[in-house]
């Protein structure tokens, strides 16, 4: 990257994004139970509307070996085998309570297992986990099955037994591979066994593996995330999400291991996510949505300049948004406009399942503006026409539209905005708030 271009993106964050929209959490201000009986109504309600709806599980598997001091999910590290196999029991209860419910029953089109690290289960836990979701749910050949995975925790019969089992799709927690980077953030995967674990992926069967890579963290120079994301590509993943870390240690206690003192400016930050998508670019990968980048030959990455794609839990898809049904502590749920979420606190989650089969819920209903906000982001993604509500919103909203079209990271063709490289990247800032409204899966 040239000196001049890192000027460029430095001006940009003064101009455009010294003030995000949002940086509180999801649910910090939403305050309004859901009872089952709303859940179920409302989950079938979206079913019976449309029989072509695609009714999705995600599983939330809440257990690690460790917690990592950058880690902004709901985990434990549990105190032996006999806590996780407690956690399977309340699961089996909680698909089978929610199973039972729903009408208009159809194939799975998607399940995913998520975390926390769900491959820390052993091998007759994974078994017994997706032998619980097939005595509830129907799950057919054409179902895709995908999951985390802590690439330290992986071994060649693991990968076997779950491509076994039906999945085909695995997404390593990586985030960087500079070792001093790792050691700030307790850590350690060299990228040598990175490229072990791969191969191992690939024989096993698996057809689609995604990694992440965070910027932003400490001890990071753009130099060393250049170097960084230059070994992810090198790993031949199918997709690679870049995400930003952000440091909210009230929230996450685990994060006060992290001094922000060593951490990169804002300004170094953008400058690291341009450098993250040159590398990614120049290694041949297709920059799709927000923060995804895909191999040409990855099927969304072909049509997502022409079809309408959606927040995935691997980064994005095509098609419909469907039904999310979450079981587990702390797992969400997308019901049309409406985003709810089981209780993240681990006893009250079993208790509540042990006494009633039914998890404590938080509900928020995404308002018109919330709707709006994410219309428009997918819109711009795939270039599509904007109606006159959705360019109203966005120059109202953001205040920045005629900004950046002179700054010239947008070109605006009547209704239809298309966002340069370098407008993504101012974009992927200022709407860092507002990640959760594309996709319920809390590792997206």
């Amino acid at each position: 990257m040239s000196e001049d271009s890192g000027k460029t993106n430095k001006q940009l964050t003064n101009d455009f994004i010294s003030q995000p929209f949002s940086n509180k959490p999801y649910f910090e201000e939403i305050g309004k139970p859901m009872t089952q009986a709303q859940f179920v109504a409302l989950a079938n309600q979206q079913l019976s509307a449309d029989v072509s709806t695609p009714l999705r599980l995600y599983v939330h598997v809440p257990f690690c070996s460790s917690k990592c001091f950058s880690c902004s999910r709901s985990s434990t590290v549990p105190s032996g085998s006999g806590e996780i196999e407690a956690y399977l029991d309340m699961l089996d209860l909680e698909l089978a309570a929610v199973a039972s419910q729903v009408e208009n029953p159809r194939a799975l089109d998607q399940i995913h297992l998520g975390g926390g690290t769900p491959n820390l289960l052993s091998e007759a836990q994974l078994l017994r986990l997706v032998s619980s979701i097939e005595k509830h749910f129907l799950v057919t050949d054409d179902t895709e099955m995908s999951l985390a995975a802590n690439p330290n925790r992986v071994s060649s019969g693991q990968l076997a037994l779950l491509n076994g089992l039906g999945f085909d799709r695995i997404r390593f927690e990586v985030r960087d591979v500079n070792e001093t980077v790792q050691r700030s953030l307790g850590r350690f995967t060299t990228a040598e066994m990175l490229s072990d674990v791969f191969d191992s992926a690939r024989q096993a069967g698996f057809q689609r593996i995604t990694t992440d890579t965070l910027y932003g963290l400490p001890s990071q120079t753009i130099e060393s995330v250049a170097e960084s994301a230059r070994a992810i590509a090198e790993l031949g993943p199918d997709r690679v999400i870049c995400k930003a870390f952000e440091r909210r240690p009230d929230l996450y206690p685990n994060q006060r291991n992290i001094v922000a003192s060593g951490m990169p400016s804002l300004a170094d930050r953008l400058v690291m996510f341009q450098t993250i998508a040159d590398t990614f670019n120049g290694a041949g990968f297709e920059w799709v949505g927000l923060d995804c980048f895909m191999t040409a030959s990855d099927p969304v990455a072909r049509a997502a300049k022409d079809s309408p794609i959606y927040r995935g839990w691997d980064g994005y898809a095509l098609g419909q948004r469907g039904v999310v049904l979450g079981v587990g502590a702390s797992a969400f749920s997308e019901l049309g406009d409406v985003v709810v979420q089981n209780t993240p606190n681990l006893k009250t989650w079993q208790d509540t399942i042990s006494t009633t089969r039914h998890p404590a819920r938080m509900q928020r209903v995404l308002s018109h503006q919330d709707q709006l906000a994410r219309d428009v982001l997918e819109g711009v993604f795939t270039s599509r026409e904007l109606s006159d509500i959705e360019m109203s919103w966005f120059n109202a909203e953001t205040g920045v539209l005629p900004k950046l079209k002179h700054s010239g990271v947008v070109a605006l063709e009547g209704n239809r905005v298309s966002f340069t490289d370098n407008g993504k990247i101012v974009l992927r800032q200022m709407f860092s708030g507002l990640e959760p409204l594309y996709g319920c899966a809390p590792e997206v």
